[in-house]
């Protein structure tokens, strides 16, 4: 049987699913990649599984879910922020 992981979109809502891969991989004591066969993603989605499976020089996963995590903690502002057309068509939502 093949296991294979999807990750949804939404900007900075990316920093959901890095909690819970997070949390995945402090339980398993495994990298992401290594408990999935495949692993894919829509917008930020597509980052964090792009992220997950680059490998390093030794070929071991280069990036653990904290790292990403971290990442959109503390770069997600800069990174998704939204336009002053986006904030006013979102006004009340």
């Amino acid at each position: 049987m093949k296991k294979i992981l999807t990750i949804d979109g939404g900007g900075i809502r990316g920093v959901l699913p890095a909690r819970i891969l997070h949390e995945i991989e402090k339980r398993t004591k495994k990298p992401i990649a290594e408990l999935f066969d495949l692993i894919a993603g829509t917008s930020t989605g597509g980052i964090l599984a792009l992220c997950l499976t680059k490998p390093d020089s030794k070929g071991n996963p280069r990036y653990k879910a904290l790292d990403i995590l971290k990442l959109y903690e503390e770069e997600g502002k800069k990174i998704f922020k939204k336009s002053p057309w986006k904030s006013t068509m979102s006004v009340g939502v």
